[in-house]
């Protein structure tokens, strides 16, 4: 298997003291994947440090691997690596990509992964399969044989136009927004976390600008009383066990709980399912 070949030691390098990178993937934990591409980063870059931010995503749900790396990715260390490893089989209109932003760098397909992760423009967009000093072949594992090694030299502080040819951007892709109109909030669950907490679409910021410190009821996915909140709790305690319960999370995005419960399982809902605030009328 061929990859990209080490750079020089000096050619074009600067100094990254500690060097990070990290793992998205749909692969669970059962199997060699995982290893096999920290085995390979390790020995391009030994000084760097792995982080599994999640080997959960489900199979091929590129958004859910959006979600999580863009609630995570901004609390790491400028020059940090990010792989997605998603869906990530090259097509002719999906090549191989790796994109610098906020002094960060990502490295996956550009199968609209990214484009629901980067919201305006990025710094670099490199198409790696097109570099002309390091070799990449095709693979069935691309993981390994094309983006571990494209993450390792950039750890080790090649320059990123050194791995492939510049292109203009990538896939875009278009995420559900809320509809907002002068005294409603209309917005969708995006992501059911761990504990089966429904994450909506909502911001804390939409929610001030729309409300007006006025009165307001929130509706999840249909106005029966039993689906209705009257306040936003500042923590999951507020309420008795079993009560639904509202609150805006660490990423100030409206959150849908059941205090000592499932609030997905209790409602059967995920995501897609509708959440409405109305606000009163002045």
């Amino acid at each position: 298997m061929r990859i990209l070949k080490i750079a020089k030691q000096n050619e074009n390098k600067k100094i990254i003291e500690m060097p990070v990178i990290t793992l998205t993937t749909d692969w669970g934990n059962q199997d060699f994947y995982v290893a096999a591409v920290k085995g390979c980063i390790f020995s391009i870059c030994p000084q760097t440090t792995v982080i599994d931010i999640s080997h959960q995503i489900k199979t091929f749900n590129i958004a859910q691997a959006a979600f999580v790396i863009k609630s995570a990715y901004k609390f790491y260390p400028d020059e940090s690596v990010h792989i997605i490893g998603v869906f990530s089989e090259q097509k002719e209109d999906q090549p191989y990509i790796c994109v610098k932003y906020h002094n960060q760098f990502f490295v996956g397909t550009d199968n609209g992964c990214l484009g629901l992760i980067i919201d305006d423009l990025a710094e670099t967009v490199i198409k790696l399969d097109e570099s002309e000093k390091y070799q990449i072949a095709d693979s069935t594992f691309p993981e390994l044989s094309v983006f571990a090694t494209a993450a390792a030299h950039l750890a080790n502080g090649v320059d990123i136009n050194n791995l492939g040819k510049k292109i203009k951007d990538f896939r875009r892709s278009v995420s559900l927004m809320p509809a907002i109109d002068e005294s409603r909030i209309s917005g969708h669950v995006i992501y059911v976390d761990s504990f089966k907490n429904l994450i909506t679409d909502i911001s804390k910021n939409i929610f001030e600008r729309v409300g007006k410190l006025r009165p307001y009821t929130i509706y999840v996915q249909s106005h029966n009383t039993k689906n209705r909140i009257d306040y936003i709790s500042k923590s999951y305690n507020e309420s008795i066990g079993g009560e639904l319960l509202a609150l805006f999370n660490s990423l100030d995005l409206l959150e849908i709980a059941q205090y000592e419960g499932f609030v997905s399982d209790h409602l059967k809902l995920g995501v897609g399912a509708a959440v409405i605030i109305n606000f009163a009328n002045r």
